[in-house]
């Protein structure tokens, strides 16, 4: 499968989500300062109902569930409530919805009523 490298940035100083070449240099920066910064995210490939791309820490909804979009050991999984509900985003993805992202809209990930 080919499938296109991209990458986003959350930008604390600007409180912006950072696309793009911006993004790209922000990126090659940490690379060469040999920084692991949890912030830069991946575009998994995949976009979700609606024809959005899905990066990693993007919050999608399905089946009236919100779950984080994590990568983890190589694979895009998602992931709800610490681990308790995990599966792979391949198989989610097409009848997934994002609704925002842990930096923008942590709120979003509050344990459902």
């Amino acid at each position: 499968m080919n499938r296109e490298i991209k990458f986003r940035y959350w930008s604390e100083d600007t409180k912006e989500m950072v696309y793009g070449k911006k993004a790209f240099g922000i990126l090659n920066e940490i690379i060469q300062l040999n920084l692991i910064v949890a912030n830069t995210m991946q575009y998994t490939g995949l976009k979700d109902k609606n024809g959005k791309e899905i990066y990693a820490r993007d919050i999608i909804e399905k089946g009236g569930l919100r779950f984080e979009v994590l990568f983890d050991n190589g694979s895009f999984i998602i992931m709800r409530e610490k681990r308790k509900h995990m599966d792979y985003l391949l198989g989610n993805a097409s009848s997934a919805e994002v609704i925002g992202n842990v930096w923008e809209n942590p709120e979003l990930l509050k344990k459902e009523k």
